[in-house]
């Protein structure tokens, strides 16, 4: 996948997890496309499934911390989930 392909790039953990597309408009929450996101909440996970299961069983309507790389810098990005109908 894309995300793939960026996270080999800069030799990531397979942990990460790349932002390469928006579903709908950008979230105005502050991520930008190929943010690689590292941890959530400060909790880092084995892989990227790992991740994406955890993002699910978060509430919808409560603020999540992501730990981000963007553009070789770490930087924070709080979004607030929002249930998909």
């Amino acid at each position: 996948s894309a995300g793939d392909a960026v996270i080999a790039q800069f030799d990531l953990p397979k942990s990460a997890a790349a932002v390469t597309e928006f579903r709908g408009r950008p979230p105005a929450d502050g991520f930008r496309l190929h943010d690689v996101i590292v941890s959530v909440d400060g909790k880092s996970y084995r892989d990227r499934y790992e991740l994406e299961e955890a993002l699910t069983e978060k509430v919808p309507g409560a603020p999540v911390s992501f730990d981000v790389l963007r553009r070789g810098k770490r930087v924070t990005v709080t979004a607030t989930p929002v249930e998909c109908k």
